[in-house]
């Protein structure tokens, strides 16, 4: 429903009775809306149902009656798994949440625990950005460390000011659900809040100046694009919104335009503009591909994207930039990567004409068996021309977000910021192992 502010319905649980399901209806954040609901197999989707059966940010798994237990609804609450009873009849809980396992991660709409119909839980414990406390640490190109900034933190994303005095920072409430924006004064290492919404906050760009940001925001059903003082917070203004998902994604040198990607049901993803003056926001890339995470190349006269076809995985691409009333560039769109690549970790160095981006599988297993792919940094230097060189591989520090969303950025100058966890990093989240709890319900009521 676009006017509920809904993004997504996805990971249905099917009842006893064949027909109904429980299923995650997602609209970014809202606590009006984000939760599981009963869909009906024969009612079509103008007639199924909106009354919210749990609040929730991820799915849940539904586990029948048995003997004398009445059937449950399994489903995460900050990182602890509840059990509590459901009737598939009425479509109703009823009785009161218990927990069943504790310090549970989760990756997107995903939660990190399954169910059986014959009384067992599986789940991992502390796997995901959004779940795992990592410490902002400075390295360098090799991926040395240099020095840490603030305390740890559980950060989902991290984007540097170009002249790396601070630092943007995305927390979630809790693992799976929306967050705010916090800002780390790097010099001091002091973290504060800089926005407080119901829904969440995020995909923060930097101006050239460093002075200010425009953030994306879902707030009374509405996805708006918001531009706010860094100096002040809650100066935010309004820049631009609408009923489709929109994410910024970066800001000209000459601080006239932000690129940002839209979201819609009849075209997918695609990357548009907004001018900074106030003009009307327009296409830059429309096609029947996935195009987003776009960043300005060269000085503002090109931009480099994703763009990933069906059946295929994502590549990085290369085409001048021609806003309207200037003229094109000669020459069109180029492949800069070789092998697929990991949206949205995408960056450009104007200093040293590097295009930088992550090869291999975003949230990937990692590990050194054989088909596991683990996430490596590749670098591409374009020429004044605007011809890519060859990839070359770049050391890749162990960052506690690589085995779920984005917590590390790349400085002007070269340096990384990454959010490293305490316990060895990406590889050694891969060794957490997965629990089996067998007959659950024992200690459970009976009816």
């Amino acid at each position: 429903d676009v006017e509920r502010g809904e993004t997504s319905h996805s990971l249905p649980s099917l009842l006893p009775d064949g027909r109904h399901f429980l299923y995650l209806r997602y609209a970014g954040g809202s606590d009006s809306v984000d939760g599981v609901y009963v869909g009906d197999l024969g009612a079509s989707p103008d007639e199924q149902s909106s009354a919210l059966v749990l609040p929730s940010t991820v799915g849940v798994h539904y586990v029948p009656p048995a003997e004398d237990w009445p059937g449950y609804v399994l489903f995460l609450r900050d990182s602890t798994v509840m059990a509590q009873p459901f009737d598939d009849r009425t479509f109703q809980l009823t009785g009161t949440p218990v927990p069943i396992a504790r310090d549970v991660g989760a990756a997107g709409r995903h939660a990190h625990f399954s169910a059986s119909t014959n009384g067992a839980v599986t789940y991992w414990t502390g796997f995901g950005a959004a779940n795992v406390e990592g410490q902002l640490t400075w390295l360098d190109r090799q991926g040395n460390v240099l020095g840490t900034s603030g305390d740890p933190g559980r950060f989902r994303s991290v984007r540097v000011s170009p002249d790396t005095t601070h630092a943007m920072l995305e927390v979630p409430d809790s693992p799976g659900g929306p967050g705010d924006l916090y800002l780390l004064a790097v010099a001091r290492g002091v973290i504060s809040q800089f926005t407080d919404h119901e829904g969440r906050d995020s995909d923060p760009v930097w101006s050239p100046d460093s002075r200010r940001v425009v953030f994306s925001s879902l707030r009374d059903r509405r996805y708006g694009l918001y531009e706010a003082e860094v100096d002040k917070p809650g100066s935010e203004r309004l820049l631009l919104d609408g009923t489709d998902p929109i994410v910024p994604t970066d800001w000209s040198p000459d601080g006239a335009y932000v690129l940002y990607d839209r979201s819609t049901i009849e075209r997918g993803r695609d990357i548009w503009a907004l001018p900074m003056d106030g003009g009307n926001p327009f296409p830059v890339l429309e096609t029947e591909n996935e195009e987003g995470a776009a960043v300005f190349v060269a000085g503002g006269r090109a931009i480099a994207h994703m763009s990933a076809s069906i059946g295929s995985g994502a590549e990085v691409w290369m085409r001048p930039f021609a806003p309207p009333g200037r003229d094109t560039l000669e020459g069109g769109a180029v492949q800069v990567s070789r092998g697929r690549a990991a949206a949205p970790f995408l960056f450009w160095n104007e200093g040293s004409s590097e295009l930088v981006y992550l090869s291999g599988l975003a949230g990937a297993r990692g590990g050194r068996g054989p088909g596991v792919v683990r996430p490596q940094l590749m670098s591409v230097r374009i020429s004044a021309d605007l011809t890519p060189g060859a990839p070359q591989a770049r050391e890749l520090p162990d960052t506690a977000a690589l085995g779920g969303v984005t917590a590390f950025d790349l400085a002007r100058d070269g340096r990384i910021l990454a959010s490293l966890a305490e316990d060895g990093g990406f590889e050694s989240l891969l060794r957490v192992p997965i629990v089996v709890v067998l007959n659950w319900r024992s200690e459970l009521p009976r009816r």
